[in-house]
């Protein structure tokens, strides 16, 4: 998996390395070899692939990469999550509009925005990645996926909350010849893709989740889970 290098001089968060595999179906359970493994960083900053979607690049957002890595259970045992991740694909939401939401709830962190395969002028669809500043265990990390799920639906946003389990994979930039649906190019004669958008921060450091907007998500959660344990 061709990656861009990293900047040594990027924060802490940029050198976490996640297993990284190529679409639903590649795993390494029958092997029993170790997923291969690339840093935050360079995958918020790849080239798209060309691939139908379901083929392409994805990762899990924790540093776990054995043969099990895919396994939800695995994970949940055994994973140290250093990413926080949003799908949004419905609703035909511009870049700004997702931007602007993201970065009113994370605050001045690392983050990256790009455009799913199949997203196109009147159904632009978009992936969301937010660095941690430290590697978390699955319960804290699934209660920020979950105040950041909370937070994006509230402004209107409709997200994917199966990104919240262990293992699902986060699929990333890929950019298919054609949507299979319409016929619509979604490359152009040069093989260069027509749609693609990206943009990120890798300068900033990783979100910490016991401040600002994030932390207040948390803290409510964790309240009404105590309630409804009452």
């Amino acid at each position: 998996m061709s990656t861009k290098p990293i900047d040594d001089t990027l924060p802490a968060w940029t050198k976490f390395r996640v297993p990284v595999f190529r679409g639903l179906f590649d795993t390494n359970i029958k092997t029993g070899a170790d997923y291969e493994t690339q840093p935050l960083a360079s995958l918020m900053a790849m080239k798209p692939w060309s691939r139908v979607k379901g083929e392409g690049p994805a990762f899990v957002p924790s540093t776990y990469p054995d043969y099990d890595a895919r396994e939800h259970k695995a994970q949940r045992d055994n994973g140290q999550f250093v990413c926080l991740t949003g799908d949004i694909d419905s609703g035909n939401h511009e870049l700004d509009a997702v931007r602007d939401a993201v970065l009113a709830f994370i605050g001045d962190v690392a983050w990256c925005i790009y455009s799913s395969p199949h997203s196109r002028p009147g159904d632009k669809r978009w992936r969301i990645l937010v660095p941690l500043d430290a590697p978390q265990p699955f319960d804290t990390w699934h209660d920020a996926q979950t105040a950041l799920f909370d937070y994006m639906e509230a402004q209107g946003f409709t997200m994917d909350r199966a990104l919240a389990r262990a293992a699902q994979p986060v699929f990333l930039p890929n950019v298919p010849p054609v949507h299979p649906k319409s016929g619509t190019a979604l490359r152009g004669d040069d093989r260069q893709p027509l749609y693609f958008e990206r943009e990120n921060n890798t300068a900033a450091e990783g979100i910490k989740l016991d401040d600002g907007e994030i932390a207040k998500g948390i803290a409510l959660i964790r309240h009404r889970r105590l309630e409804d344990e009452k």
